[in-house]
């Protein structure tokens, strides 16, 4: 008994019975169940690395894994018989295919880690670009604010000069109600540019700081985490028909792998193995019968042995009972008989006593 035939779920009694042929042959279908232990285990492994890098949380978890896995796998391997459909096949089939999708994607994310990493990494930064630019877009319109305010007074500016000077609007040189007209307008402006100057370079720092939080933010969760690659690697196999057909080739490889032991199992007809094991199960329900037969056999012996020793039982006391009787008479014939005929009444006493000792004593033994 190995560690291979242990996986193929074999009876050490009735491997042991059989020939080099058929052990080897149980040999390679535990070697086979080995072989989704050792994979399931490593895609654990990689995947657990993006949640923690302490050793013994990872080897905790690749060891619940592998423990769970095994079990299933030895304990459905073990309960088929060649030749035979039930529900365990089906649930194996579509536990296959769970087991399947999940270790090859996680060993094919692993062997495009890099890949991945670097298309997430292009992601996080064009994000981070993304927020950097709304704040400049921002900045560029409050400054663009305060250049219009500017302006707004510069040509409010440049009409009360024309206008006092007489060069243009109403053409008359001097102060008059067209001059103070122009003049609010400047005032209006210059208020409006006062204002400006007041809150913008204040809005302006408050972008900048909202920016540099939302960007320290983004950074702080731009983590690279086990759902972020898988979705990454989905979306590279959606754009590379290349990275398609590795996954699906994966998928397939490993579904086979899973279902591998179990198509071999079941195709195990004519098996050695089941033949001695079904001769052992018959002399075992054999002797099981002959143990009870036995035993309902001394049951009935102990029941007539009890009724014997019962029925004794009574006869002792009835012959209790006789003498008692024989005592009293003993009693009234010493008052009535003569010296003469005692010691031969006492002499037939004492042989009734010694017979009824001696019968006491067998009935004793035979209890």
């Amino acid at each position: 008994m190995n560690i291979f035939h242990f996986a193929a779920g074999a009876s050490p009694e009735v491997i042991a019975l059989c020939s080099p042929a058929e052990k080897n042959k149980y040999a390679q279908l535990g070697s086979l169940i080995y072989i989704p232990l050792v994979t399931g285990m490593l895609a654990v492994l990689f995947a657990s690395l993006y949640h923690t890098h302490n050793a013994f949380a990872i080897a905790l978890v690749c060891l619940v894994w592998g423990g769970v896995v095994f079990v299933i796998e030895r304990t459905l391997i073990a309960s088929l018989r060649p030749g035979t459909f039930s529900a365990a096949v089906l649930f194996r089939v579509v536990l296959a295919f769970a087991m399947s999708m999940v270790i090859s994607e996680l060993l094919i994310l692993f062997v495009f880690n890099k890949d991945v990493e670097a298309v997430i990494v292009r992601q996080h930064t064009a994000q981070l670009e993304q927020i950097r630019a709304q704040g400049d877009e921002s900045i560029r319109q409050l400054n663009e604010q305060l250049s219009h305010a500017q302006a707004r007074v510069q040509e409010a500016y440049d009409g009360l000069y024309r206008e006092t000077a007489g060069i243009s609007g109403s053409g008359h040189y001097g102060y008059g109600p067209a001059q103070r007209a122009a003049q609010n307008r400047m005032e209006w402006a210059q208020a409006q540019l006062d204002s400006a100057n007041a809150q913008i370079p204040a809005r302006i720092r408050e972008v900048q700081n909202e920016t540099e939080r939302v960007v320290s933010e983004a950074q702080r969760y731009q983590i690279l985490g086990l759902l972020d690659a898988l979705a990454t690697l989905h979306e590279m196999a959606h754009e590379r028909r290349i990275v398609m057909i590795i996954l699906l080739v994966a998928h397939i490889l490993f579904l086979a792998v899973e279902l591998m032991p179990l198509v071999i199992k079941l195709n195990y007809k004519g098996s050695q193995y089941y033949t001695i094991l079904d001769a052992m199960d018959r002399i075992h329900t054999d002797y099981e019968v002959k143990a009870l037969e036995m035993a309902a056999a001394n049951q009935v012996t102990q029941l007539k042995l009890k009724l014997s020793a019962e029925q004794a039982t009574l006869s002792a006391d009835s012959l209790l009972g006789a003498l008692l009787k024989l005592h009293q008479i003993e009693l009234d014939g010493i008052r009535q008989i003569n010296t003469g005929h005692k010691d031969s009444f006492k002499q037939q006493l004492e042989e009734i006593v010694a017979a009824y000792l001696t019968r006491t004593r067998n009935i004793l033994s035979t209890r």
